[in-house]
C-alpha cells in the first residue's frame, strides 16, 4: 500500500475577539447607571437576596456564593432539624441590606458599593 502524503501548512493564530462588544458578567455596574442600578439591586436584595442575587449583580463573586452556600446550608437544616429559622435569618440579613441600599443617597451608593467596593451592608 502507499503512503500518501498530505501537505499541512501551519495553523495560523487568530486574535481573540469577544462575542459581544459591552461589560463582562463579572463587571459591576458603572457609575453613570447609579440610580437604575441603586434601585436594581435593592429590589434583588429584597426579593431575591438570599440567593445572594444582589452580591453577583454589584459584581461582589465571592459574597454572592456565601449567599448561595448560607441559604443551601439553610435549607439542609430546615430538613434534617426541622428549623427554618437559619433560612429565616438569610432572608432577613437581605431584606435588610436591600432597605440599607434604598435608605442611601445616590453618592453614598456609588461611592460605597461601586467605587470603594464594600461587600457587607
Amino acid at each position: 500500500m502507499a503512503q500518501r502524503r498530505y501537505h499541512h501548512q501551519p495553523a495560523q493564530v487568530l486574535p481573540f475577539q469577544p462575542a459581544v462588544d459591552g461589560p463582562s458578567v463579572l463587571e459591576a455596574p458603572q457609575k453613570e447607571d447609579s440610580l437604575t442600578c441603586r434601585q436594581k439591586a435593592s429590589l434583588l436584595a429584597i426579593f431575591l437576596g438570599a440567593l445572594g442575587v444582589h452580591k453577583f449583580y454589584l459584581g461582589h463573586l465571592a459574597e454572592g456564593c456565601v449567599h448561595i452556600t448560607l441559604t443551601l446550608a439553610s435549607l439542609a437544616a430546615a430538613f434534617v432539624v426541622d428549623s427554618w429559622l437559619p433560612l429565616v435569618v438569610v432572608m432577613l440579613f437581605s431584606a435588610i441590606e436591600g432597605v440599607i441600599y434604598v435608605s442611601r443617597s445616590e453618592e453614598q451608593f456609588v461611592r460605597d458599593y461601586l467605587e470603594e467596593r464594600r461587600r457587607w451592608l
